[in-house]
């Protein structure tokens, strides 16, 4: 149906074919890579793809390098206490469990502190104590003012967090309401 092309397209990763995505009145693809990362992020489904360093420590310091974050060691340090990944930060990114390399990617992501933030398959190839964990970081991001939207195919946890629910079908949105009623409906 579509759903990693269209969170592509609304991270600004793809240029529509035609129509147009745009934040504030801009084209999103046309923004600089610095403006971007403030406002929006995108995880794709395979976390491997976020990362270029041979250590999650040099890979988060290069992405405070790259987008000017001011007090960047500071910051990285704060992101890997608060994600739990201090006692990983020396090891390769591709050594990590699914979970931890989720959220050592998720971290990347957030060290720009974007105003939305597209997740692609959030829950694939993690196990149920990791989704549990992932859920409560997104709740939390959320409740800061984050707007997260995430495509999936685990109904189960759609359901249980996501506050509205749209259904894709032959490349058309086909339904979009609050999950309670989609969940409650379908």
């Amino acid at each position: 149906s579509g759903k990693t092309t269209l969170l592509q397209l609304c991270a600004g990763l793809l240029k529509p074919q035609r129509g147009s995505v745009k934040l504030a009145g801009t084209p999103v693809h046309k923004l600089s890579l610095a403006a971007r990362a403030a406002l929006v992020a995108y995880l794709p489904q395979n976390p491997k793809l976020c990362f270029t360093q041979d250590t999650v420590l040099k890979e988060l310091e290069n992405v405070a390098a790259r987008l000017n974050i001011a007090d960047g060691r500071d910051a990285v340090t704060d992101m890997l206490d608060r994600f739990r990944l201090t006692s990983v930060c020396h090891r390769h990114p591709y050594d990590l469990s699914g979970g931890e390399m989720q959220k050592a990617a998720l971290v990347t992501l957030l060290l720009g502190r974007p105003r939305i933030l597209f997740v692609d398959e959030p829950t694939k190839g993690i196990d149920p104590s990791a989704k549990q964990e992932l859920a409560t970081m997104l709740t939390e991001w959320n409740a800061t003012g984050m707007t997260i939207v995430f495509a999936t195919h685990d109904v189960e946890f759609a359901a249980q967090h996501a506050k509205r629910t749209a259904m894709l079908f032959d490349g058309q949105i086909t339904a979009c309401t609050s999950s309670k009623r989609f969940f409650r409906e379908n």
